[in-house]
């Protein structure tokens, strides 16, 4: 297959750009930003076009990077091409989804549709898909590392086995895992699980019965034996002198009643005549008894009466000085000396009775009363205070005989109980009680007699499901048991199937790492040894060590040689054209010239398009 030239639409930065390629070799050097990765990306969207649009928010994949920043729908281009069906023109256009791309295949000497290929171009044409491609023929910049899929491992092992044998293994693996599919679909049909929860919950009611029936068996016990006391005490009730006992302890009752009610009289009296007086028992004392809040109140209206008789003798002073009368100035000296000394026994006296004076002044401003008001008020508390007095008298006399009535009626009662057994006020409604009592004793007992039976029954039944579950459980496991074993044996044999596929189509290891180490000695004569295993990981040196840990150059070397080995065995329909992204960029000057006589030399074989930004690279 040889790529002739293409004309590009719009796609990324190009817009209405047309590339010829050359036969065999094509070498687009350019500086970084013309858009060489872009082109290389546009070639193979042509054969196998564009993933869907990312829906993750940290992924664009290459429908979103590549879409032009200016759409105007025109999303896409052609490129022609020759193969060994013919020359052909593949044009695409791109939507905003693949469902909505368009594809068209045209003859290139007659320019007439063709359907020689569909849209599935690149698998039709190359006998591989995408993954493939991109992994052996497609050298993508800074992207050099490949594995294995599926898809490259038919296609290698097909070079050791008939397309036939291939295909007859995945049929016989297809049959077992379709039949391995049926057997645990029929061993879920079971549904041994269910089986089980029922015949645990059928057990589980079976022991919630027999508890409910011991219970019922209990209850009936303890009526029993009550039934039988109920009815021994009630041949043993009498009912002698237990009239006498009841009257007199109501007459009793009746007289205590009347002294509450006395009692309760005279306490709403008491409460009546106190209701309107405003002092307390504590204030009236205090009011009664302490001098000092009165000798307070006089000290202080001497202390301001001595001011005042201080502040004439200074004027008094003031005067005589200015009149020159000695005898007034020692007068006035006098007074003012008397004045002062009065107004400082005044502070004196009025200052040590200030706590007196306060409480004095707070009872006043608490019941809002005066001076003159508070003796009225005082007044009024020694009267109510002598009625107070014998109403309480009274009330203690009235107190001691209801104790004194409580204290017979106690002994009456005490008696009584004694006697028959019960409190008095209870005697008449024992009684009447005894007989209910028997009455729903008797009543529980048929109660309980039918719930027996009702369990009983509900016991029989359950113990019948039990044995019906248990036998359709062992049945059922039995089945699941034997669908174990065809699933066991399967299993081994899908198993000895894969080993046997495996072990042949480890044989490709042979040629993959043949044509890989053609292409690793013209670079490393004298290497050590790359371990190629079968799912085409490298191993490299005498301890087969990771290829991660070699230096950029010499990975990015084993790659290439990789990828040039799985072009020669992977394509058997068309020889692809090898598109190469800048990937020599880490290599030193020797094996960029190794590398370039090597292009020259597979371009005999294949149409090489190289893309670089170094001219000493091209």
């Amino acid at each position: 297959m040889k790529l002739i030239s293409c004309h590009i639409d719009a796609f990324g930065k190009f817009k209405n750009v047309d590339f010829v390629f050359d036969e065999k070799m094509q070498v687009i050097c350019e500086k970084n930003g013309f858009g060489k990765t872009t082109l290389a990306q546009f070639i193979k969207a042509m054969f196998y076009s564009l993933p869907p649009t990312s829906k993750r928010a940290n992924f664009r994949s290459e429908r979103d990077l590549y879409k032009p920043f200016d759409y105007d729908g025109r999303f896409g281009g052609s490129l022609t091409f020759s193969c060994k069906k013919g020359d052909f023109i593949v044009a695409r256009q791109f939507g905003s989804t693949p469902t909505l791309d368009k594809f068209y295949l045209f003859n290139a000497k007659t320019n007439l549709t063709s359907n020689v290929f569909s849209s599935n171009l690149g698998e039709e044409l190359f006998g591989v898909g995408k993954e493939t491609f991109e992994n052996s023929t497609f050298f993508e910049q800074q992207n050099l590392e490949s594995g294995i899929n599926d898809d490259m491992r038919a296609t290698l092992a097909t070079g050791v086995l008939s397309g036939d044998d291939v295909d007859n293994f995945d049929h016989a693996q297809t049959l077992l895992q379709k039949k391995m599919k049926e057997i645990r679909a029929d061993a879920r049909a079971l549904k041994v699980e269910e089986s089980e929860e029922d015949y645990k919950l059928a057990k589980a009611t079976e022991e919630v019965l027999k508890i409910k029936i011991a219970n019922v068996d209990e209850d009936l016990k303890n009526a029993t034996l009550m039934q039988t006391d109920l009815e021994r005490s009630q041949k043993h009730t009498s009912n002698q002198n237990a009239n006498v006992y009841i009257n007199q302890n109501v007459a009793l009752g009746s007289v205590i009643d009347a002294d509450k009610v006395r009692v309760a009289e005279k306490m709403q009296q008491k409460e009546n005549l106190t209701r309107d007086v405003l002092l307390s028992a504590e204030e009236y004392r205090f009011l009664k008894n302490d001098k000092n809040a009165h000798r307070g109140h006089l000290a202080k209206d001497a202390m301001y009466a001595c001011l005042l008789v201080a502040i004439l003798g200074f004027i008094g002073i003031a005067c005589g000085g200015i009149m020159r009368m000695s005898i007034i100035l020692i007068l006035s000296a006098v007074v003012t000396i008397l004045g002062i000394v009065g107004f400082v026994v005044g502070l004196f006296v009025s200052r040590s009775c200030a706590d007196e004076m306060k409480k004095y002044a707070d009872i006043l401003k608490k019941h809002s009363m005066s001076t003159k008001t508070i003796k009225i008020e005082m007044e009024k508390f020694e009267k109510v205070a002598s009625d107070v007095n014998f109403l309480e008298e009274e009330i203690a006399k009235l107190n001691l005989e209801i104790e004194k009535k409580f204290a017979e009626k106690s002994v009456i009662e005490r008696q009584f109980f004694d006697i028959f057994g019960c409190r008095i006020e209870n005697f008449y409604l024992q009684t009447n009680e005894k007989s209910q009592r028997m009455s729903s004793i008797e009543k529980r007992i048929v109660e309980l007699q039918t719930d027996k039976k009702h369990f009983t029954s509900e016991l029989e039944n359950i113990q019948d499901k039990i044995f019906e579950l248990s036998d359709s459980l062992s049945s059922k496991k039995e089945e699941l048991v034997e669908s174990q074993k065809k699933l066991d044996v399967l299993l081994k044999t899908s198993q000895i199937l894969e080993n046997a596929r495996d072990s042949i189509s480890n044989r490709y290891i042979e040629p993959v790492s043949d044509r890989f180490n053609k292409y690793y000695k013209k670079f490393v004569a004298n290497g050590e040894n790359v371990m190629i295993d079968s799912n085409l990981d490298l191993r490299f040196g005498r301890n087969f060590s990771d290829v991660e840990f070699l230096s950029a150059g010499l990975f990015d070397l084993v790659y290439i040689c990789k990828r040039f080995a799985l072009v020669d065995l992977l394509y058997k329909k068309e020889k692809p054209a090898i598109i190469l992204d800048d990937p020599f960029a880490n290599f030193d000057d020797e094996k960029l010239d190794i590398a370039k006589k090597l292009l020259k030399e597979m371009c005999e074989d294949y149409q090489i398009i190289l893309f670089t930004c170094q001219k000493s690279r091209a």
